[in-house]
């Protein structure tokens, strides 16, 4: 027993003194907030210094390079950063990734570089934690303005009534209406949309949603008797429509109370 404390003992303060040493290294090649030069822009969401740091916009996620607006989402990037100078504010809970890039909130001009893709549906909000939740709440309402105004990767996302979930298997659209039950099974949340939960559509949170909703501090049931836009691809699970839903994100709360 008394080894074994040892050993986490000695666990724990490994994890710290490499933690330690990749601030410590992140800090010493990116010295404060810069600025520093964009070198080239590789896509919405990354970016290269002249120093040769790559550097991944926190918090955000644009499309990947199969997915609509990818050419629109970087070439918006080019413009706002390429040869330009920014500003880095480093997450420092966890300066860099598991691909060793640098893990920031960028600015041009005191601008927040993240905020304009998010405000025109050119990326969408990133909860991955711990980065992906600092300024949730704002990426969360810009991110709603640009899908209530059908921008960008949100004009290519259909709106339906959950009663028409069904015609739509395999697509990814939008769902909104009210919420009228949620259930905890201890394995899932269910985010009913009709009265029958074994034929009406219904939204789906696993574990790794749970996770992340619990990261978030949000509650799912706290849904319940809301008008809720939920986006997402449409599966039939045991001849019941329904979307997964992983992130926080996929599901909004509609400004609109009424109708």
């Amino acid at each position: 027993m008394k080894q074994r404390v040892t050993n986490l003992v000695l666990t724990v303060l490994v994890f710290v003194v490499i933690s330690s040493l990749i601030v410590y290294k992140t800090r010493q090649s990116l010295h404060r907030d810069g600025p520093y030069r964009v070198k080239r822009v590789i896509d919405g969401d990354t970016i290269i210094l002249t120093s040769g740091e790559k550097v991944r916009y926190a918090g955000i996620d644009a499309p990947e390079m199969d997915e609509p607006f990818y050419k629109e989402a970087r070439e918006r990037n080019k413009t706002l950063v390429e040869g330009r100078e920014v500003s880095l504010r480093i997450c420092t809970e966890q300066p860099r990734d598991r691909h060793g890039r640098v893990l920031a909130w960028v600015y041009v001009d005191g601008v927040s570089v993240n905020e304009v893709l998010l405000r025109e549906g050119l990326a969408r909000v990133f909860t991955l934690p711990p980065c992906g939740l600092k300024n949730i709440k704002e990426y969360r309402r810009l991110e709603g303005l640009a899908r209530e105004k059908s921008l960008g990767i949100w004009s290519e996302v259909e709106t339906i009534h959950p009663h028409e979930a069904r015609q739509y298997r395999d697509r990814i659209v939008s769902v909104r209406g009210r919420v009228v039950d949620v259930y905890d099974s201890g394995r899932a949340i269910f985010l009913n949309f009709g009265e029958d939960h074994r034929r009406d559509f219904t939204g789906v949170i696993l574990a790794k949603g749970r996770r992340r909703f619990r990261e978030s501090g949000i509650d799912p049931m706290d849904y319940k008797g809301r008008i809720v836009t939920v986006t997402g691809r449409i599966n039939i699970y045991r001849g019941r429509p329904e979307i997964v839903i992983d992130d926080p994100s996929q599901i909004s709360i509609s400004e609109q109370e009424g109708g």
